[in-house]
């Protein structure tokens, strides 16, 4: 760690609005392209955040780690929420409008609720998870309005909230893909068992997957993965249950072409704000995750 963080920090300084001619002497000098700077920060900065974040014991531990990705708004940190509380809103991460999540945040069960940045060293904090995660998330989105950093990029939230999974998982909360957030996802999907693709329409989907679309970066990361994920489609941003039953196929089709050589399941509706549904139903939406999240792939965590 010693000797990442320090070239992450040159990197990071290079990539700096105010060193433009700085990093034009500097990618002349190397014959690189400020593609292939942020390409090796990205990276640099991956391996350091996870050796930042699992202890020598994680390390040898085999956990499901499903990473939740899509675009922004997308209801990523919601639908972790009713998982987590089977069905009902349980409380742990911050549902903000635009983008709520900041940073990668791991959710672990435990007896009690703590939370903690991977790089802080004074241990967890106790008390509502939500209202801390809000905090953090306001500070670091008043910091990033003003062009200033509010956490590292390569840092972390750590998060414990009671839940009861059948086997040992934890779950990724990651913000909304976008070039800015490349990072975070590139984190993420290196750590993860599988990966959770919240998403709306097929028909949408499709064109955020072209070449060019919001999802582009998506596809690009997942090529770099050492080993291909499985990938779990969850369709619950507006809509119904009588589209999704219509297009469950066309789901299927579509993310086995945009994403070759990677195992697809069976895509799964849950929109717990339908009306209709009984808490019965909803705790049966969430038990039938469980199940497909409990057959990823056993990720031993070794930075």
């Amino acid at each position: 760690l010693s000797i990442l963080e320090p070239y992450c920090d040159i990197l990071e300084g290079l990539l700096a609005k105010k060193q433009d001619q700085l990093r034009a002497r500097f990618l002349k000098a190397t014959k690189l392209t400020e593609g292939d700077l942020k390409d090796i920060h990205r990276k640099l900065g991956v391996v350091a955040a996870m050796v930042k974040v699992f202890s020598p014991i994680d390390a040898r531990r085999s956990l499901k780690l499903p990473a939740f990705v899509g675009p922004e708004s997308y209801g990523k940190s919601t639908l972790i929420n009713h998982i987590v509380g089977r069905g009902t809103d349980s409380d742990v991460m911050p549902t903000d409008p635009g983008m709520g999540t900041q940073v990668v945040c791991k959710v672990s069960p435990s007896s009690s609720e703590s939370f903690r940045l991977a790089s802080d060293e004074q241990g967890a904090r106790k008390g509502n998870v939500k209202e801390m995660l809000a905090e953090i998330n306001k500070l670091m989105k008043a910091k990033s309005d003003k062009g200033e950093l509010g956490i590292r990029d390569m840092d972390m939230i750590l998060a414990q909230k009671e839940f009861h999974p059948p086997v040992p998982m934890e779950f990724l909360d990651v913000p909304g893909i976008k070039e800015s957030t490349a990072f975070h996802t590139s984190l993420a999907l290196s750590m993860a068992s599988s990966l959770v693709l919240v998403c709306g329409q097929v028909e949408k989907l499709s064109t955020q997957l072209d070449d060019g679309g919001d999802l582009q970066l998506l596809k690009d990361i997942v090529k770099e993965l050492g080993e291909p994920l499985p990938i779990q489609c969850v369709v619950s941003f507006r809509v119904s249950g009588t589209y999704f039953t219509k297009n469950r196929d066309n789901y299927m089709n579509l993310l086995k072409v945009k994403f070759p050589g990677c195992e697809i399941r069976e895509p799964l509706w849950m929109d717990f704000f339908d009306e209709g549904m009984s808490q019965a139903q909803k705790e049966h939406q969430v038990d039938v995750f469980m199940q497909v999240a409990a057959q990823g792939i056993d990720r031993v965590i070794d930075p």
